[in-house]
């Protein structure tokens, strides 16, 4: 769901690099993107988005066990809260 938003914002970031014309707003933006692309162009890159999501979601979800116990959780459930956030963060 956040792809297209992603490309719209993107588009408007990108308005005006090197380029003289009008600025469009979100919508115009998201209607100009439709009129030349069609509903492909708000999923442009998608794919790439998808790997970047599981790689690091993957990555997250699967070092958080074992760097919380590197920090000195002996258990899940009595271990402090600040060791939680650490490995969390990391």
């Amino acid at each position: 769901f956040t792809n297209p938003i992603d490309v719209v914002k993107i588009r408007l970031q990108l308005q005006g690099e090197g380029v003289r014309g009008r600025t469009l707003t979100l919508a115009g933006t998201a209607k100009h993107l439709y009129a030349n692309e069609g509903a492909s162009g708000f999923y442009r890159g998608f794919a790439a988005s998808v790997c970047r999501e599981l790689l690091y979601s993957g990555l997250r979800m699967g070092l958080y066990e074992p760097v919380k116990t590197t920090l000195g959780a002996a258990d899940a459930k009595q271990s402090s809260l600040g060791v939680k956030v650490v490995a969390g963060a990391i």
